[in-house]
């Protein structure tokens, strides 16, 4: 009699205890004793593995080498949910083929993605009797006959909060078609598995915490050995803590301020706090380590401060930032040099324009003269900045003077001293003029 090849069927019921308890009801009615004693010594073992924070793979290995000694033939796997909770990836598969498990390994999850990958996308038990006549294992049969695989019967783990964290699945090397027994271990296996995962998983998650504090505390120890502010945020809470140098740099109290990230972003320059915002996600979503800006920031005298932040950016296992420990340097008095020095330059460039006085300079190595647009308009050239020979650069010096300004030049150079001269140009119309270089 004909019967289809895959179907869903119900989610097998299981509660919150050491095992499922009504898998282990239906195992008892239908199994001998000893086989059963056998069965419920493998699980005791499992759990004392998890107990004892064996690694998941470890774990999930013997769960399923307990499991396929209850039905002879039968090979079981695990395949966990990826981090873009798109894809399925490799638990535990000892009785598998390894040519099979490579070629499976993080395969997609969808409608029409064999058991397994059609499970965890319905969230629901996807049984496949018979492989080589089933539609869902369009993109897999091949690999799955060459492996001698010919049922599976896939179940997705859930998490206790109805979260997919991976599938369970039983495989046959005949058509086959599962009683209430496999029903019944399927129901003990992915509990058993969602134990070891979340437990994994929130072991991971304490480590992972526990690395980003620690790498955070070294990194605050150097920075407070410094005179800097240091702060902490944590981009997860939005709490911002620093230490008492903010207080004195920037005149605020601690009574004036507050943890919440909003007091800082206040008091930074209504011109700058976009550019900052900005500036930090690009460096959080670029995923680098290091993010660093200049910006005012608002004295508590209403004056502003020029400062420069740099932080280092923590993130956890899975890549996600986590907190940002940093510190801030008060450029103002560097900020003030450097415009006064602006200023400067401006103020001599427009006087080196009004007193008609150009600049040249030349490189003794590669014996390449610069020339300015002043200098070049002095001497009746076009009005813009050049680069030529020292050669070519004389030629515009009066023949009879040439020598005498090669002279001074070649006896200022191994000296140090001043190099002046005053000689003549000989413009392009033919027109003379003395200039003191």
């Amino acid at each position: 009699m004909a019967r289809p090849s895959s179907k869903q069927v119900p989610e097998p019921t299981s509660v919150a205890g050491v095992f499922a308890w009504s898998g282990l009801k239906g195992l008892v009615e239908q199994q001998e004793s000893v086989k059963l004693l056998h069965f419920l010594e493998g699980q005791s073992h499992v759990l004392e593995m998890i107990a004892r924070s064996v690694p998941l793979s470890t774990v999930l290995e013997e769960l399923m080498r307990v499991l396929e000694q209850q039905v002879d033939g039968m090979a079981c796997s695990v395949r966990l949910l990826s981090d873009d909770r798109k894809h399925l990836i490799h638990g535990a598969a000892p009785s598998l083929p390894e040519t099979y498990n490579q070629a499976i390994d993080g395969g997609a999850i969808g409608p029409n993605e064999g058991s397994c990958g059609t499970a965890a996308f319905l969230r629901r038990p996807v049984i496949v009797t018979d492989i080589a006549q089933d539609p869902l294992w369009a993109g897999y049969r091949n690999v799955a006959l060459k492996a001698g695989l010919k049922a599976c019967w896939s179940t997705p783990i859930m998490s206790g909060s109805g979260e997919v964290l991976g599938t369970f699945a039983m495989y046959h090397r005949r058509p086959f078609t599962p009683s209430s027994m496999h029903f019944d271990l399927i129901d003990i296996a992915t509990h058993l598995a969602r134990i070891a995962i979340e437990r994994a998983r929130d072991e991971r998650e304490r480590v992972r915490l526990w690395d980003a504090k620690r790498l955070a505390e070294r990194y605050r120890m150097v920075l407070e050995a410094t005179r800097d502010v240091v702060w902490e945020w944590d981009l997860e809470s939005g709490e911002v803590s620093w230490n008492n140098n903010a207080f004195g740099s920037l005149g605020y109290s601690p009574e004036d301020s507050s943890h919440n990230v909003r007091w800082w972003t206040e008091r930074i320059h209504a011109e700058d706090v976009e550019r900052v915002r900005r500036g930090i996600q690009l460096a959080i979503d670029a995923g680098k380590t290091l993010w660093e800006d200049e910006f005012r920031f608002r004295r508590k005298s209403g004056t502003y401060a020029d400062l420069f932040a740099r932080g280092l950016i923590v993130r956890d296992e899975a890549g996600k930032a986590v907190r940002i420990v940093g510190s801030l340097q008060n450029i103002t008095r560097r900020k003030r040099h450097e415009q006064e020095a602006k200023d400067l330059a401006e103020r001599f460039q427009s006087a080196t324009v009004a007193a008609a006085v150009g600049t040249w300079r030349l490189d003794v190595k590669t014996q390449f003269v610069l020339a300015d647009a002043s200098l070049n308009h002095l001497v009746g050239l076009k009005e813009e900045e050049t680069v030529q020979r020292l050669t070519d650069a004389v030629r515009v010096v009066h023949p009879e003077d040439r020598a005498r300004v090669a002279q001074a030049l070649h006896d200022s150079l191994p000296t140090g001293r001043p190099y002046e001269s005053d000689h003549r140009v000989v413009l392009p119309a033919g027109e003379i003029r003395w200039i003191r270089s």
